[in-house]
């Protein structure tokens, strides 16, 4: 007869690194376990709600475009979005400008669009109900 014993997750730890102070190397320690990564998750969730909204409010006012919008839902920063545009981060910068962004290219608008993974009306429009996909 075999005897099966259930294994419980309450809260479950995992391995990381830290400074052992007597020695002043590295050691391994089993974490607190999840609950402070979810709170501190949490918070950082939370944080980019409000700043996602702070941006949406902007762009309807006319004073962002919707390049930083997008960007902020993506997580991205100026960098990473120069990256993949093959543009400098003080071009981006400007792109951002609301009547630079309203002569921005068809071509440009469709790469931004295409880097978000968005409509192209969606950016252009300002669809900010529209999330398309997160990186």
């Amino acid at each position: 007869m075999t005897h099966h014993t259930e294994t419980k997750f309450e809260n479950p730890k995992e391995l990381v690194y830290v400074i052992d102070e007597s020695a002043g190397k590295l050691k391994t320690e089993l974490s607190a376990g999840w609950t402070p990564k979810a709170i501190a998750l949490e918070f950082t969730l939370e944080v980019l709600a409000n700043e996602l909204e702070e941006i949406k409010q902007k762009c309807l006012l006319n004073k962002t475009s919707p390049i930083v919008y997008f960007m902020k839902l993506n997580r991205m920063d100026w960098q990473t979005l120069a990256a993949y545009m093959h543009k400098s981060v003080w071009l981006i910068k400007f792109h951002n400008v609301p009547f630079v962004f309203k002569k921005l290219s068809h071509t440009t608008i469709q790469k931004y669009a295409r880097i978000f993974k968005i409509d192209v009306n969606a950016l252009k429009c300002f669809n900010h109900n529209y999330h398309g996909k997160t990186i």
